[in-house]
């Protein structure tokens, strides 16, 4: 004898008021994780996916992930609008151009406000009002002097560049706050702020403290994406010291 299955009333909800996308490297550790530090809140939906890369960073692994960019924004959950979609690699977004990451999202995300750790730290330096500026990145010599092109040719005087010289995502997310904090410091002198380039580095939690140890601002992958996607998307941050960029209007 066939069971009667009862009919449940149902009703439905909107959902989130805000969503946000993130494109993460398989080898990526960090990025996601500290985005959600500084954004996941009451009403805040953030969907991630990921797309294939060699955990060995040059230049031609960073620039072969251009081709994989719209099937990995595909793969987001796709019935509902996205506020803002980001691609969580800054030195890759710096090879393949902020137009071109935001034309091959787009693709798959249509309406969505894209950006990325590259444009981001750009905007964030502006915000800052910081003309001569640090670098300090885990990348082999030839991707660490791409950037401070990319600086340079966006009207930034780059006094100083320096690297950690490691050339795995695995191990750039294990470079200790002491670390990084001791890098920050030793550039600091003479510069407006530092960009501490690099999604995979663990910085959100470290940002306020360096700066106080430093004695200027400190600009990250993680914490300028994370500011240009609350100004793009809508959202407030959580509460917590995430550095004097925060007081700026992304």
């Amino acid at each position: 004898m066939a069971r009667e299955i009862e009919t449940l009333s149902t009703a439905f909800e909107a959902g989130p008021a805000r969503r946000i996308g993130l494109v993460s490297l398989a080898s990526d550790e960090t990025s996601s994780d500290e985005m959600r530090a500084v954004l996941a809140g009451p009403g805040v939906a953030i969907h991630e996916t990921r797309i294939p890369n060699s955990d060995t960073i040059t230049a031609e692994s960073l620039s072969a992930m251009a081709e994989g960019l719209t099937e990995a924004a595909s793969r987001l959950p796709g019935a509902v609008p996205y506020d803002a979609v980001a691609y969580l690699c800054t030195s890759a977004a710096m090879l393949i151009g902020s137009d071109g990451v935001a034309a091959r999202i787009r693709a798959a995300c249509p309406g969505a406000a894209v950006t990325n750790p590259m444009e981001a730290g750009l905007a964030a330096c502006r915000a800052l009002e910081a003309r001569r500026i640090a670098l300090a990145t885990p990348y082999v010599a030839e991707v660490t002097e791409r950037l401070a092109l990319t600086f340079e040719a966006a009207g930034f005087e780059v006094a100083r560049a320096a690297s950690f010289f490691v050339q795995s995502d695995t191990r750039a997310a294990r470079i200790s706050a002491a670390a990084l904090s001791d890098a920050v410091t030793a550039l600091s002198p003479g510069v407006d702020a530092v960009f501490l380039s690099c999604t995979t580095l663990r910085t959100v939690h470290h940002v306020a403290a360096i700066e106080a140890r430093a004695g200027v601002p400190l600009v990250t992958s993680n914490q300028a994406l994370a500011w240009r996607i609350a100004a793009l998307a809508g959202v407030a941050p959580r509460p917590g010291a995430w550095g004097a960029l925060w007081a700026r209007t992304g």
